[in-house]
């Protein structure tokens, strides 16, 4: 299997991207931009707006699936197996 990122989807954002956190499940994403880079003043954007952008991910629908999912992953490690006795 080929290993690496794989852009699926481009999201227009205006300014430098400082910081990026992902939600429970991967549901959403929050994106920190701003007119200058988080490290340094090498650069401004000037018509861009320091701001958080809220960017979601998956869907209802997908968010859906997901709890099915969950509710069928059932631990059965502890099952015992009476049908010696």
């Amino acid at each position: 299997p080929e290993r690496g990122v794989k852009a699926i989807s481009k999201i227009p954002l205006f300014g430098y991207i400082n910081d990026i956190a992902i939600g429970p499940k991967a549901r959403f994403c929050i994106a920190a931009v701003g007119q200058e880079p988080r490290l340094g003043r090498w650069e401004r954007i000037a018509k861009s707006k320091n701001r958080f952008a809220i960017i979601q991910l998956r869907s209802d629908d997908e968010k859906e699936l997901d709890d099915v999912d969950d509710s069928n992953d059932v631990d059965d490690s502890n099952d015992v197996d009476d049908s010696n006795d």
